[in-house]
């Protein structure tokens, strides 16, 4: 799936890191712009701990969803698979102390009706959401529910060959959005080839 982004993938500006995407997304919107961030599946807060770091506006907010339990089922990746509850922090959220940052605890599922209240009352032009959520089901399901805000985003994918290619082609067609891709990071190597990348898009409806 992920082969028809290949040719934007070559064209675009590609890092040597996942932290080369976040730095240009950054300079991109402007570290002083007011955004709101939302991360789909936190881990140890790794990310968001970053893009909050860098970004200078004080009224910008961070939304982080998690169940912090782990994967709720398998995960079968190009790498292997990964058993129900693989990423498991013991059910503890990341203690961070930017009060900007804002952590909702559950499957997304069950607690879009909190986090999109917060979306849809957000007067700022900015969004911008972080997929790490692994699986199909709970990526499309973020990005369909980001699609009812009517906004344009840019979309910032964790690991993009597989189950985030699979559903981010489906919800363009299926919610009528476009997307351009603006550049990527290498996120895994092997023997000196890059077999993972993470992208950051421009996404659009049409």
């Amino acid at each position: 799936m992920h082969h028809e982004y290949s040719l934007s993938i070559s064209q675009a500006p590609q890092f040597k890191d996942i932290e080369g995407t976040w730095d240009f997304a950054l300079n991109l919107i402007g570290k002083d712009e007011l955004i709101t961030y939302i991360e789909f599946g936190v881990f140890t807060g790794r990310s968001i701990k970053y893009i909050s770091s860098k970004t200078l506006n004080k009224e910008s907010i961070f939304l982080g969803l998690d169940t912090f339990i782990g994967l709720p089922e398998d995960w079968d990746t190009q790498g292997g698979n990964l058993p129900k509850g693989y990423f498991d922090v013991g059910g503890k959220i990341p203690h961070i102390k930017d009060t900007r940052i804002t952590f909702i605890k559950g499957m997304f599922q069950k607690t879009s009706s909190e986090w999109m209240e917060i979306l849809l009352n957000r007067k700022d032009k900015i969004l911008l959401v972080h997929f790490d959520a692994d699986l199909y089901s709970s990526t499309l399901f973020g990005l369909s529910q980001i699609a009812n805000t009517g906004k344009p985003f840019y979309c910032i994918f964790d690991e993009f060959y597989g189950d985030e290619c699979r559903a981010f082609s489906d919800f363009k067609s299926s919610f009528c959005y476009e997307s351009k891709l603006l550049c990527s990071g290498a996120r895994c190597y092997e023997n000196g080839a890059v077999t993972q990348r993470n992208i950051l898009a421009l996404v659009t409806p049409i």
